[in-house]
């Protein structure tokens, strides 16, 4: 499924907010520790959320429906000096669609004799 935002604007009376929690105790494989924030909109209207950790280039965008939080893992590597840029954009007109993708399974590859 596709979402396409067709109009947004950033200026509204209950301005959305965004907290971070702290980073999660235990580290992957990779050394990277998820990091936790709480999306919160408390408008009236659906807000798309687009955001972005720097160093390390982990971006999220989600879309929190009127009066709800929704808690979002991004993963990083490097846990000090990280910046998180948010943008917050309210929807005023959203269109969703269906697009049927064709099965294109890979047929097994011939062994040379």
């Amino acid at each position: 499924m596709a979402t396409f935002v067709i109009g947004c604007s950033k200026s509204h009376n209950q301005a959305p907010t965004v907290h971070f929690l702290g980073y999660s105790t235990n580290t992957a494989s990779d050394g990277a520790r998820g990091a936790h924030f709480e999306f919160k909109n408390p408008s009236q209207f659906i807000i798309v959320f687009q955001g972005q950790i720097e160093p390390g280039g982990n971006h999220v965008i989600t879309r929190l429906e009127p009066k709800s939080t929704k808690s979002v893992v991004l993963f990083v590597r490097e846990t000090n000096a990280v910046t998180f840029s948010v943008t917050a954009m309210r929807v005023t007109s959203l269109e969703e669609i269906s697009v049927p993708m064709p099965n294109t399974a890979l047929e097994p590859t011939a062994t040379a004799p």
